[in-house]
């Protein structure tokens, strides 16, 4: 009884792991692709400003 839910916790773990670590991974990288967008914006609006 014991090693049952021992072992689905662990695939459960597993599967949140693969499904949380990818999403955190993505969400790090879309945010520095928006970061480095609004930079580049307002350089550019800085550019055609003056």
């Amino acid at each position: 009884m014991c090693g049952a839910i021992f072992t689905s916790l662990l695939t459960t773990f597993l599967v949140m792991r693969r499904v949380i670590f990818p999403n955190h991974y993505m969400l790090l990288y879309s945010s520095q692709i928006l970061m480095w967008y609004a930079s580049n914006k307002t350089k550019l609006n800085v550019t055609t400003r003056y």
